[in-house]
Order: C-alpha cells, then structure tokens, then sequence
C-alpha cells in the first residue's frame, strides 16, 4: 500500500486570470483501494510564490462537492481587477459576497462550516480581516469539506 500526495491546484499568475469552475480531486473516492491515504495541497498549490504590493484583484478559490461526489474548485475574484482600482478591502468584499451568496444556494454542495459562516459575518459587517484570513479560511473550508465527504455528512 501507498500513500498519495499531489498538488490538484491549477495556479494562475494573476488572481484576475481565475475564473469559473474546474475539477480539483476524486481521489477521496477511491484512496482505500489504492494506498493507505490521501493529501493535496487544498487551494495554496505546492509552489510559495512571493509578491508585494497591493492586490489588483482578490480571488476566493471554494471547494465544493459535484456531481458523483468529486470536489471540484469555483473561483471567486473580485470585480475591480486594477491595481489602482478600488481597495483590497472592497475586492475582498467582492470576491467574498459572491462565495457567500454561491454557498448559500448550493448548501448540499458547499456544506456548512466556519470559515463559510466567518466570510458571512463579514460581507453583512462590511469587514476586510485581510488578506492572509482570507487564505486562512480558503484551507478551513477545504479540509471542512473533506472531513465532510470522507464521514458522509456531504
């Protein structure tokens, strides 16, 4: 038996290059025949980019459960896109208002958890955590789902 550890996220140079929906891992559905576990790098990506400066646009990766039980990842970016354009605070708002209202229509998908109810807490507070809470609730939720699909609460 094998354990397995892969990088499923699909890194773009620019937050404003992401857009859509795209499939992320399955591997969760199939790990017990093939090895003893499973890993992946939720939605950071195995390779640490540094960058500086103010963000021209925030993108908000969720994962969520699709058709057949597999996890796919649907970005969410902020409308102003320019590094002049607006604040990183408002993007965030952005990214995240969209996330919330995604989440809240598709609760079967999304699930339920606290990092999804903190960025609620924020679009209605009209409040900007920063950007490394952001990232910091993207990994919660993902390893929430996870633990969601692997139990069968999802």
């Amino acid at each position: 038996m094998v354990d397995s550890i892969r990088d499923d996220f699909q890194r773009k140079a620019r937050n404003a290059d992401y857009e859509g929906i795209e499939f992320f891992t399955d591997r969760h559905l199939s790990f017990l025949s093939e090895g003893v576990g499973f890993g992946d790098y939720t939605v950071l990506g195995a390779t640490f980019e540094g960058g500086g400066g103010p963000a021209a646009a925030v993108a908000i990766h969720g994962t969520f459960k699709g058709q057949g039980g597999a996890v796919w990842v649907e970005h969410f970016v902020s409308d102003d896109t320019e590094r002049n354009v607006g604040t990183v605070g408002g993007k965030y708002l952005q990214a995240a208002g969209k996330l919330v209202l995604r989440a809240r229509h598709a609760p079967e998908m999304f699930g339920n958890d606290k990092a999804l109810q903190s960025f609620a807490a924020d679009v209605v507070a009209l409040h900007y955590p920063g950007l490394g809470k952001s990232k910091e609730r993207q990994i919660y939720h993902h390893v929430a789902l996870m633990y969601q699909l692997l139990t069968n609460r999802l």
